[in-house]
């Protein structure tokens, strides 16, 4: 049971009255109906998310249309608390966005990216492991390695570069799934 003050009371009764944008359609043919803010505000409270100093002031619709794209990805994955969750490209807007909500989830959060940065906002944020592609001799190896020496049980592909590789990660893993989480592009 998440216990919210009168303050965020007031703040989410005033999104729900806030505007309504019916359909966002995203590059990749998806759509979603949602309101502007709420939808994602109270998904991510009630995920115990602290948004106001996870992403600061001034929301926009991109910020609630990714997490929105990204949090559907992971419960249409079916993914269940103790499984691994790898994000190639993770560092990045829609990744952290989808570490978070994995964390959140019980999930196990393992983030492919690259730089010293990235690699303290996502172990920061909620990734049990980082995987610096620039740095690993082979990425694919160390994350296999990582979830138990058998592969992940789901990919969260949210840069595009990050497809060819993406079923890798999987390895041995039976039933693993791969979700993009971003347009292919040509």
């Amino acid at each position: 049971m998440v216990r919210v003050s009168s303050r965020e009371q007031q703040f989410t009764s005033d999104l729900l009255q806030g505007p309504t944008n019916s359909i966002c359609e995203a590059q990749s043919g998806i759509q979603h109906s949602f309101r502007m803010e709420s939808q994602t505000t109270l998904l991510a409270r009630s995920c115990g998310m602290d948004l106001q100093s996870t992403y600061g002031v001034g929301f926009s619709s991109n910020t609630y249309s990714s997490a929105s794209t990204i949090y559907t990805s992971l419960k249409e994955s079916e993914l269940r608390p103790g499984n691994w969750a790898i994000f190639p490209g993770g560092g990045g807007g829609v990744g952290i966005q989808g570490v978070q909500l994995a964390a959140a989830m019980g999930l196990r959060p393992v983030v492919v990216d690259t730089g010293e940065d990235k690699k303290k906002l996502a172990l920061d944020l909620g990734a049990e492991e980082f995987v610096d592609f620039k740095e690993s001799k082979d990425s694919v190896a160390d994350v296999v390695k990582i979830c138990d020496g058998i592969g992940a049980h789901g990919v969260f592909v949210t840069a595009p570069q990050s497809y060819p590789s993406a079923f890798g990660y999987l390895g041995m893993r039976a039933s693993g799934k791969v979700r993009g989480a971003c347009p292919l592009t040509g």
